[in-house]
């Protein structure tokens, strides 16, 4: 329900400015990424994905989802949920080839 669409961008955005904050901070950077399951391209299309999902809906969450579109659009070079993916998928080859 509508309700629901609004805590939930209105968390989404609070997680992905506090990514954003990590990112900015020298002493964070890209291994905030290392935080979360999907690393850095897979947390990226999440959140896309999301966002995307945000945008259909019209609501009191539409700032919330702009916002969050426009913050994603920063981290991630402006690619779409698509691209994001593939670069997730390439990814997660590499860490597996690792171990």
């Amino acid at each position: 329900d509508r309700g629901t669409l609004l805590v939930s961008a209105a968390d989404k955005v609070s997680n992905l400015r506090s990514i954003a904050a990590d990112l900015a901070d020298a002493d964070v950077g890209e291994r905030i990424f290392d935080r979360f399951n999907g690393k850095k391209w897979g947390t990226l299309w999440y959140y896309r994905a999301l966002a995307d999902v945000f945008c259909k809906f019209d609501g009191k969450h539409t700032r919330l989802a702009q916002e969050l579109n426009a913050t994603i659009d920063r981290l991630a070079g402006g690619l779409d949920a698509a691209t994001l993916l593939a670069r997730f998928d390439e990814e997660q080859t590499v860490l597996v080839r690792q171990r």
